[in-house]
């Protein structure tokens, strides 16, 4: 085992030689820009900065710095430190976790969300909430049919 590995895993306490639970503690201002800070439980709050592999969503990482969450590290050879994956809290159940996954199978793509959905891209965003409204909102809007385009409700407003 190299000595750099070996320092680092004997420092931080390693159950494995690669890989352990920590943390997520804050940030790190660098010359490179913002990066994760991560803790072990064990230790006395020493902070490491992390890096992030490129599979890991920045939002949600945000959001887990800000609620103490925990993360998968693997610590590389060199001793750098690698988030591998963000761990949903240990009370949350299967269930839970489903509502926000995407399920793709070839011909359908098939998004659930409990309370909103929101699909973004440069300036035209499409909202779907849970109480049956949709919201779309863009420069210019435009719908074709090859069919017949029929508006439909309760009351129409235009302009």
């Amino acid at each position: 085992m190299k000595p750099a590995l070996k320092l680092i895993r004997d420092e931080v306490g390693l159950v494995s030689p690669e890989t352990r639970i920590v943390r997520l503690c804050g940030w790190s201002e660098q010359e490179g820009g913002r990066r994760p800070l991560v803790s072990w439980p064990d230790e006395s709050g020493d902070a490491r900065v992390a890096r992030v592999v490129a599979g890991v969503d920045g939002a949600a990482l945000a959001r887990g710095v800000a609620a103490g969450a925990e993360v998968l590290v693997t610590c590389t050879r060199d001793g750098t430190l690698v988030i591998t994956a963000l761990l949903a809290p240990a009370e949350r159940t299967l269930e839970e976790s489903a509502s926000s996954t995407v399920e793709v199978n070839g011909r359908v793509i098939s998004l659930t969300a409990e309370k909103e959905l929101v699909l973004r891209c440069g300036e035209v965003t499409l909202r779907l909430t849970s109480d049956g409204r949709l919201f779309l909102r863009g420069e210019e809007v435009e719908l074709r049919a090859r069919g017949t385009n029929r508006i439909r409700g309760g009351t129409v407003e235009i302009n």
